[in-house]
Parts: C-alpha cells; sequence; structure tokens
C-alpha cells in the first residue's frame, strides 16, 4: 500500500503556513535578552535559524525554489545568528565596562558631597515677619513696604480738618 509522504513539496500551502507560524513563534520563545548570559551565542543561532526556516517555509518560496527555500533559509539564519552574536556580546561587554565606569564616578561624588555636608556649618534660619495688610499678587513684600512706608509719608502731611 502506498503511503503519503512527508515531502515539502507534497505539503499544501496551509500546512506550509503553520509549520512556517510554529517555527516563528518558537523561535520567538528562546532567550536572547542578556547577550552576556552563559548560553546567549547557542541560543542567538537556534532564535534565527527558527525565523530563517520560517521565511523559508512560505509557500510561494518553497513552489519557486523546488522546496529549498526552508533549508536555505534555515542554514542561513543559523549562519546569520552565530556571525552576529560575538559582536553583541563584545558591545554588551563595552556597555556594562562604562555602566561600571559611571556607577565609581557617581559613588565617589556622592562620597564627596555627603563629606562637604558634614564639613559645612549650619546657618541660622531666618524668621519670616508677618506683613500688614493684604498684598497683592503682583508685589513683592519689598514693594508692599515701600508702599507703606510712602502712604504714611504722604498720610503725615495731611491735616485732619474735615
Amino acid at each position: 500500500m502506498p503511503t503519503k509522504t512527508s515531502s515539502p513539496m507534497a505539503m499544501t500551502s496551509q500546512e506550509l503556513s503553520s509549520i512556517s507560524q510554529i517555527a516563528g513563534q518558537g523561535s520567538s520563545l528562546i532567550d536572547t535578552s542578556d547577550p552576556l548570559s552563559k548560553n546567549y551565542q547557542t541560543n542567538m543561532m537556534l532564535e534565527s535559524t527558527g525565523k530563517g526556516l520560517s521565511i523559508g517555509l512560505n509557500p510561494a518560496l518553497m513552489a519557486a525554489t523546488g522546496g529549498l527555500s526552508a533549508p536555505i533559509g534555515a542554514v542561513l539564519g543559523g549562519a546569520y545568528g552565530s556571525l552576529t552574536a560575538p559582536k553583541r556580546i563584545e558591545e554588551a561587554k563595552i556597555l556594562q565596562e562604562t555602566n561600571k565606569s559611571f556607577d565609581t564616578r557617581k559613588e565617589a561624588m556622592l562620597n564627596e558631597l555627603s563629606m562637604q555636608e558634614q564639613e559645612a556649618p549650619v546657618s541660622a534660619v531666618k524668621m519670616l515677619t508677618s506683613i500688614e495688610g493684604n498684598v497683592p499678587h503682583n508685589k513683592s513684600a519689598r514693594q508692599h513696604d515701600s508702599d507703606n512706608k510712602m502712604n504714611a509719608i504722604a498720610m503725615s502731611g495731611i491735616t485732619s480738618k474735615y
């Protein structure tokens, strides 16, 4: 009895699309967020292989290439992942060193500020005085006091004949 073959060419476009989606979703589950992790290069290669396979399983590409686009996509994706991972690891190491130097500098500045605060004398707190009358919102306290003095001078020359 003849059996159905599992050749990529014998699959329908709907089956290829489903496998493509599964490969794409599976590759997104691989954690490549931390370039300094132990297995980053392997994870990057696996993720890129899955993405390449997902692209290669496109039914139009499969038909145009005679079924070779899936393995080609997987190989090219894996090669891309394994070639770009070392560069990303190096960039992450440089960034980590930069952050360490900034943290060291920040700690030194905070220590210096705390030392200056300990050495600085405490100044006396200035007492606030009350202002008589209503101060308009567009006048400062000094302007208000000056107006009160001018008003007192002007009123001192007026006699109360009325």
